[in-house]
């Protein structure tokens, strides 16, 4: 993620900066990981149900994207102070 190797690039090893983005980006990977857990587990029993409407996939998919927004709270320790 971009975001976090640049704060890691750009700020100095330890920094309050630096160590917060070692924490996001592992809250971000984590997100990622578990929404591709659940999309394929969504899949798996999507295969055994034929019937299922358009809504119900975008359903889902609105229900993912609400549990990474809710997991992921802003970290507050990201803001820059006192430069």
């Amino acid at each position: 993620m971009l975001l976090c190797h640049n704060a890691q690039t750009f700020n100095l090893e330890g920094s309050q900066i630096y160590e917060d983005s070692i924490v996001l980006q592992s809250v971000f990977k984590s997100a990622r990981q578990r929404i591709v857990k659940e999309e394929e587990s969504e899949e798996d029993s999507d295969d055994d149900d034929d019937d299922d409407d358009d809504e119900e996939e975008s359903e889902a998919e609105c229900k993912i994207k609400d549990s990474l927004f809710l997991s992921l709270s802003p970290p507050s320790l990201l803001t820059i102070n006192n430069l």
